[in-house]
């Protein structure tokens, strides 16, 4: 109990349940945006790929409506940001550093996610086989995330409290065992033709969202 109690003083506990709802209402505005951005790209796409010419009341609509969901998402995200900056003034070093890093995600996760969806939209490169995406693309995204990722990761780690590191790393525990045991219990049954085979990406966007979860809730739910 009082190691708990030590944990819960190391952080701002009246601004947790404001900076967690931000947190996730700027993440939910982030795939609203990359959902949206990829069906305009894939109406027109296919609108283009029919012919082009000119577009229909109904097809003019529906643009219209995805682009204000778009713009709607986007100023969400924007109030939230703001919002998670405003409080920081107040907050520890190493809570800030945190904070810094994970607007830093959220901006950079926006514009990857859009520009992913945007190509997913036109060369289906997410559910399509090998072959499906550019090899500049391909080879820039993976010299990306093995340098990128890794460096903004080990920086983020160092700069985090020992709340917050407790936190993320329960959330890989249970994701990591989730992706290990899902992925296995779903290749056996494939393995019995009862469902299609594995598919590594759904296994590691399920992760994620494991991941995301649990140490949101250690972080600010505890």
């Amino acid at each position: 109990m009082t190691t708990r109690m030590n944990h819960l003083d190391d952080r701002p506990d009246s601004d947790a349940p404001s900076l967690t709802k931000h947190i996730v209402r700027a993440a939910l505005s982030t795939l609203v945006l990359i959902i949206v951005s990829a069906f305009g790209v894939g109406m027109i796409a296919a609108h283009l790929d029919h012919g082009g010419g000119a577009m229909s009341v109904a097809f003019l609509a529906s643009l219209t409506a995805l682009g204000l969901i778009g713009i709607g998402a986007i100023v969400l995200m924007v109030r939230d940001l703001r919002a998670m900056l405003a409080p920081s003034a107040n907050m520890p070093r190493r809570e800030r550093a945190s904070l810094k890093f994970l607007l830093i995600a959220l901006i950079g996760g926006a514009i990857a996610g859009a520009f992913a969806g945007v190509i997913a939209a036109t060369t289906n490169w997410f559910a399509g086989g090998g072959g499906t995406l550019p090899p500049a693309i391909a080879i820039g995204a993976a010299l990306l995330t093995v340098t990128v990722g890794p460096w903004v990761t080990l920086r983020w780690w160092q700069a985090i409290d020992e709340h917050e590191q407790s936190a993320y790393a329960d959330g890989a525990n249970i994701a990591g065992h989730f992706a290990l045991l899902a992925g296995f219990a779903w290749w056996m049954l494939s393995r019995a033709a009862l469902v299609p085979a594995p598919d590594m990406m759904v296994l590691i966007i399920a992760m994620s969202f494991v991941w995301t979860g649990v140490w949101l809730y250690r972080k600010y739910g505890q």
